[in-house]
């Protein structure tokens, strides 16, 4: 009777460990993935755009030099344009709206631009209104300034 006894406690011992070990064996279920969106709105000057970007320069002090810009993304055929009849005709320098969602999943933020309202033209031409990847070149490097040593004169004083 002992022996039987025994033999059963040492049946549901092994089995408990068993069953724990198995469910303790099986992978967690995966974390939901934390996703927010939140739909903002800048405005500021154009900085640059392109065909899949724009550039907006919102907060500047001329004094300071310091200067605050966005880069939004999005995608050509579902950008809404208001204002404008194409975004061909929005230039750096141009003062405009944009519309977009800022999107963070998992710690990771994005920015997609949803709609850009142009606000008013620029007030001068700027050098390079828009960026294409495949025509830009940039300027030369201005020649340096001459030093005393290249025109001849004595530096040690």
């Amino acid at each position: 009777m002992m022996k039987k006894i025994s033999a059963a406690i040492f049946t549901a011992v092994l089995l408990a460990a068993f069953t724990s070990a198995g469910a303790a064996g099986e992978p967690k279920e995966k974390q939901a993935v934390k996703r927010t969106a939140f739909r903002k709105t800048v405005q500021g000057e154009v900085g640059g755009i392109g065909p899949d970007f724009i550039s907006i320069t919102y907060e500047a002090n001329e004094a300071t030099g310091y200067s605050r810009d966005v880069l939004l993304s999005f995608d050509p055929g579902n950008m809404l344009i208001q204002n404008k009849k194409a975004l061909k005709d929005i230039k750096a320098g141009d003062i405009a709206a944009v519309e977009y969602d800022e999107v963070t999943e998992d710690g990771r933020m994005v920015r997609i631009a949803r709609k850009i309202i142009f606000v008013k033209a620029a007030d001068k031409a700027t050098e390079y209104s828009t960026f294409d990847s495949e025509s830009f070149v940039p300027p030369e490097p201005a020649e340096p300034a001459e030093t005393k040593e290249d025109k001849g004169e004595n530096t040690d004083e």
